[in-house]
């Protein structure tokens, strides 16, 4: 028997804030959980914790609602990239892809994401949302 699932009460606009990577004791280098995930140079993914947006700008709650895992693969003249929203309150996920909006290299700037798809609110959910990147990032 099929339970229900539960849905998230939250939407767009959200802030991400990207979480500070660690250095494990008596390693080199300072790692991430997502770096001994995927080991091609070329792919970058990482997680950060996600936000209620307060505000016009990148100012949110103190409270993380969920989190956004964030992949890119590197390219010359373009970084695209996908995103996948989850939320501690519900089953609901949406996902978004884009290019990165890039300012000397990095993701700084303006730009925008596409809404591929998602369940729960967010089913059926398409359309074009406005990204704000210097970290922390504001996704609509």
């Amino acid at each position: 028997m099929l339970s229900e699932t539960a849905a998230t009460r939250y939407d767009f606009p959200f802030v991400s804030e990207r979480r500070k990577p660690t250095k494990p004791s008596g390693a080199d280098d300072i790692t991430t959980p997502e770096q001994e995930l995927v080991p091609n140079d070329r792919l970058r993914v990482w997680a950060e914790d996600l936000f209620v947006a307060t505000g016009a700008g990148t100012e949110h709650e103190d409270t993380a609602i969920g989190s956004v895992a964030i992949a890119h693969g590197g390219g010359r003249d373009r970084l695209p990239f996908a995103a996948v929203f989850t939320f501690f309150d519900g089953d609901d996920m949406v996902v978004v892809k884009g290019d990165v909006p890039r300012e000397q290299g990095d993701w700084k700037g303006d730009g925008t994401v596409d809404v591929i798809d998602g369940t729960g609110r967010f089913e059926g959910r398409d359309g074009r949302l406005p990204l704000h990147s210097e970290n922390p990032k504001r996704w609509g």
